[in-house]
């Protein structure tokens, strides 16, 4: 006898919880939600491992959903590659993105949050009380949030510096009309007064004054003295370990060395001859820097001419006859390249593992990382990475694989554009973890799920959707519906029922209960 079942209520509030998620007015999404209710969910929650078992997942395919993937992570996005917000569970990791306006990931573990927005245009970073952002050329750092008297500068290269040093000291400078900087790259402070008329820098000890940058400078310091009227005449000494000088530079440039394991000379006349002659070391040049030899108690080397033909023993081994063929090598690495710069390979050694690269530029990249002592069990190759740009690439990650495509950038995305811009050319990917397979084309137009041998699901966005829970040996279930519930069959716990039109259930079959 056949009973029709047309209560959908549980179906409804739980697709306008979703809809409200995207800021679909409610009444706007009443009738879209009675739909998802008819289409979206095939069978009734359960008590299953299925990614959907706790009653909250929905999808319509390039258009929004909400899943839980292979990893364990659940992905609410919509309107294809642009909206997403992503939770670990485990390490509460998340993820949320507007691309390509904004994307920010935070990791609460470790305390790190980042952010882009149109990257490169903008992005920032904070790790636990240190902040700092970037638009354009404009940078702002702040070292501890919490201390209103705290370090921190705004530079908006190269015109306006401002801030204060870890001593609370503050300055400001306005390029080129003057001012002071502290803490700029490697120098303590800068000063200067209508850039290049006049600049002082400080390093320790060490200070120079210049006029009319670079012509005129003098530097002072414990030890040390520099001097120069450039291009015409320079002079460099420190004190115990060299003087250096050049004369209408580069013209003539020459060294002496006071360095207990290494004493001597050194000149170069461009372009026609050089010589090094140290106690570690015999160099001769002819035309420099075209040709070479060299003689040393840790290297020898012969240029001739540079950079075509070079050819090196002792600590580094080196033979090129560049650009069709070159290797080199060096205590923990290898490399060698062949019609550079279109392939090359390199192999750096490390205490627990062994690194390596070949790139085919610009379409085959590869890279491996080999345990030198895997766990017993353990699969020798830790890490491996292919790409064949731009159809695609391949990545796996201890239990973890990854196939993907397309692939835009002839190199490994770095993470601003694994956040903000990948997802829009990634138009097929396919990851499994341990015995959890996704697989999603056209950013879900084709979707396909497995657990194991407990739960799968097929769905071609909008025309058909199969699924298939044996989480329950006793009680396995099993549906399948056309056009997100316009016609469907579910079976489960022995009973059969048939949807047609959406909202009309139709109980076919009922095994009797023993």
């Amino acid at each position: 006898m056949l009973a029709l079942r047309p209560a959908f209520a549980d179906h409804l509030r739980m697709n306008l919880r979703g809809f409200h998620r995207f800021g679909v007015p409610a009444r706007a999404a009443a009738l879209a939600a009675a739909l998802a209710g008819a289409g979206c969910r095939s069978l009734p929650p359960a008590a299953s491992t299925s990614p959907d078992a706790a009653g909250r997942e929905w999808d319509w395919g390039p258009f929004a959903s909400r899943l839980t993937d292979a990893r364990g992570v659940v992905r609410t996005r919509a309107a294809g590659p642009i909206f997403e917000r992503a939770r670990d569970p485990a390490t509460g990791r998340t993820l949320t993105a507007a691309r390509p306006l904004y994307a920010r990931a935070e990791d609460p573990v470790s305390g790190w949050t980042h952010w882009d927005s149109v990257w490169p245009l903008a992005e920032g970073k904070s790790f636990k009380n240190q902040m700092s952002w970037r638009v354009a050329t404009v940078w702002y750092q702040d070292f501890d949030t919490s201390d209103s008297r705290s370090r921190w500068r705004l530079w908006a290269l190269p015109f306006y510096f401002q801030g204060r040093d870890a001593q609370g000291r503050a300055y400001a400078a306005v390029f080129p009309l003057g001012g002071r900087i502290r803490e700029f790259f490697l120098l303590d402070r800068v000063d200067f007064a209508l850039w290049p008329l006049w600049v002082q820098s400080r390093q320790g000890e060490i200070r120079s004054n210049t006029v009319l940058w670079p012509i005129f400078s003098e530097t002072k310091g414990k030890g040390i003295y520099r001097a120069r009227v450039f291009p015409l005449y320079g002079r460099s000494a420190m004190r115990d370990h060299y003087v250096k000088k050049f004369v209408l530079w580069p013209i003539f440039t020459s060294a002496r060395y006071e360095y207990p394991q290494s004493r001597g000379y050194g000149f170069v006349l461009l372009p026609f001859y050089g010589r090094i002659n140290l106690t570690d070391q015999d160099s001769h040049l002819v035309l420099p820097p075209f040709f070479r030899h060299t003689r040393g108690a840790r290297q020898n080397l012969v240029l001739a001419p540079w950079p075509f033909v070079q050819i090196g023993w002792g600590e580094q081994r080196r033979f090129y006859l560049w650009p069709l063929y070159g290797r080199l090598r060096r205590p923990g690495v290898a490399s060698e390249f062949a019609l550079w710069p279109l392939f090359w390979r390199e192999r750096i050694d490390r205490p627990g593992a062994i690194l390596r690269r070949w790139k085919f530029l610009p379409f085959v990249s590869l890279e491996t990382e080999t345990l030198r002592r895997p766990p017993p069990g353990a699969p020798a190759v830790r890490r491996r990475y292919t790409q064949i740009w731009p159809l695609g690439s391949y990545e796996r990650s201890g239990g973890e694989r990854r196939w993907r495509g397309f692939e835009l950038l002839p190199f490994r995305a770095p993470p601003p554009v694994e956040r903000s811009w990948a997802p829009w050319w990634t138009v097929f990917e396919r990851t499994i973890v341990g015995d959890r397979t996704d697989t999603e084309l056209l950013w879900g137009v084709y979707r396909r799920q497995t657990r194991g041998d407990r739960f799968a699901r097929t769905s071609i966005f909008p025309f058909f959707e199969w699924r298939g829970d044996r989480a329950d040996p006793a009680a396995p279930a099993r549906a399948w519906s056309l056009l997100k519930g316009f016609l469907g069959v579910e079976t489960r716990n022995g009973e059969t029922r048939l949807r047609v039109l959406y909202f009309l259930r139709f109980t076919v079959r009922r095994e009797p209960t023993p």
